[in-house]
């Protein structure tokens, strides 16, 4: 699988891709990930998160927690 994410991510410079997965590894190495939701039956709703904006936050969060924040951290939204 790193082969297939390595050679999609060599061609980003000249090319956007639009993947359907559930593979972790692959979704990880992604800017942005959509998702559609179905909360209620026959309506859907599109959700997006840039994923290293997420990833950051997270990390601001954990170390909030353990208490070596240097900056506040931020609660991510989803769109």
């Amino acid at each position: 699988m790193a082969r297939y994410n390595e050679a999609i991510q060599s061609m980003t410079d000249r090319s956007q891709f639009i993947l359907i997965t559930h593979i972790r590894k692959t979704m990880q190495s992604v800017d942005v990930l959509y998702g559609v939701t179905m909360g209620e039956p026959g309506v859907s709703r599109l959700v997006s998160v840039k994923v290293n904006d997420a990833a950051q936050a997270r990390s601001e969060s954990r170390n909030a927690v353990r208490g070596n924040d240097t900056v506040p951290a931020q609660n991510t939204q989803v769109a």
